[in-house]
């Protein structure tokens, strides 16, 4: 099947790198490409927003209405009105008839959510065989991308911010299903685990586990249960 998490990572991740760069007008085109491609990619415009003020300065807030900056805050905001362009349009309308009748997903879903931990929790705790398995790893994949985000923050907080919007918006979306699949869109987790990779007994042995859970993918729906 054809997922969009390899093409918003790749226009997300695209936008961050740009814009540790300072190279504000492909950071807002890639990342207004990112809102298209996956809604939540309007968080970009958090990170964008933080480089722009500690460029700035709390102490010289009047400069952000000189001409360069005032550029600067509309290509910060492009990603935004990109999203809520395509939020309003037909293409827009229907997709988020299809997430909520089809998928059962939404914006901060928190009743739903909670009922759908809590069900997974269960799953974990007094069923076994494939459903088990498939809940253990939505849910250590989860707080895997949590505890990343702690081990970033300090020395890259606008890229564990944006992280952190990326996986609240998931764990509260209303249904857990696929959970590791969208927290690989958090940055702050691949930074984690290439900082964890130098020590050389962790990369093999997490390059092996990594291969076992493709495969007990495959197995799971080989046995009919969802594997993303």
């Amino acid at each position: 099947m054809v997922y969009t998490e390899g093409l918003f990572v790749g226009l997300a991740f695209g936008a961050l790198a740009l814009l540790m760069r300072r190279k504000w007008l492909g950071a807002a085109i890639l990342a207004s490409c990112a809102a298209l491609t996956r809604s939540v990619g309007v968080a970009l415009i958090v990170p964008m927003g933080i480089v722009f003020l500690r460029d700035l300065g709390l102490r010289n807030l009047k400069a952000a209405f000189s001409r360069p900056n005032l550029g600067k805050i509309g290509l910060t905001l492009l990603p935004l009105v990109t999203f809520l362009i395509w939020k309003i349009s037909p293409l827009g309308r229907n997709f988020d008839l299809v997430q909520a009748t089809w998928f059962g997903r939404g914006f901060l879903e928190l009743g739903k959510s909670w009922e759908s931990w809590k069900y997974a929790w269960d799953q974990v705790t007094n069923s076994g065989g494939p459903s088990m398995a498939y809940h253990m790893m939505e849910m250590f994949f989860s707080v895997l991308a949590l505890i990343a985000c702690g081990f970033t923050f300090r020395k890259h907080p606008e890229i564990t911010l944006f992280s952190l919007t990326v996986i609240l918006f998931a764990l509260f979306s209303g249904d857990i299903q696929g959970m590791y699949r969208y927290v690989l869109a958090a940055p702050a987790l691949f930074l984690f685990l290439s900082r964890l990779g130098r020590n050389e007994a962790f990369d093999r042995a997490w390059t092996i586990a990594s291969l076992l859970w493709m495969s007990m993918n495959a197995y799971l729906f080989a046995m009919d249960m969802w594997a993303g």
